[in-house]
């Protein structure tokens, strides 16, 4: 994790609960504060750690940002499992065919202590959002 950035980590970003199931159980558009949260959670964030619940298993699809063709990278969920991931190199899609859970949280770096000069660039899922 350190080679990752990780070193620059100063705190952990706000939980979010996930659940993830048969298609159309919920279909619900991103609002501007919605947005505003996660662009905030984004940008200051390279390091996401999903933690699995459960109850039925499902499969976890990572992908290289902007790699639509590439065939996704699949990994087996079930109750405890944990996968930790760059987030600004990887996207990730969770799927299950019953109702499972899933807490997320991201590792978050502070800007104002980063050294003088130091750029990091907006994660891919940060600047979707700010053009979005």
């Amino acid at each position: 994790l350190v080679e990752a950035g990780a070193q620059d980590v100063r705190g952990r970003g706000r939980a979010a609960v996930h659940e993830t199931g048969p298609l159309g159980l919920l279909d619900t558009e991103l609002t501007e504060d919605q947005a505003a949260y996660w662009f905030h959670s984004f940008s200051r964030s390279r390091i996401l750690v999903l933690q699995f619940f459960g109850p039925g298993p499902g499969t976890l699809e990572l992908r290289i940002h902007g790699e639509v063709d590439s065939e996704p990278y699949q990994i087996s969920t079930r109750q405890g499992l944990m996968v930790i991931l760059r987030s600004d190199i990887l996207a990730c899609e969770h799927r299950s065919t019953d109702s499972t859970f899933a807490v997320s949280a991201f590792l978050v770096d502070d800007p104002h202590l980063r050294p003088r000069g130091a750029e990091v660039g907006l994660a891919p899922a940060a600047k979707a959002l700010d053009e979005w």
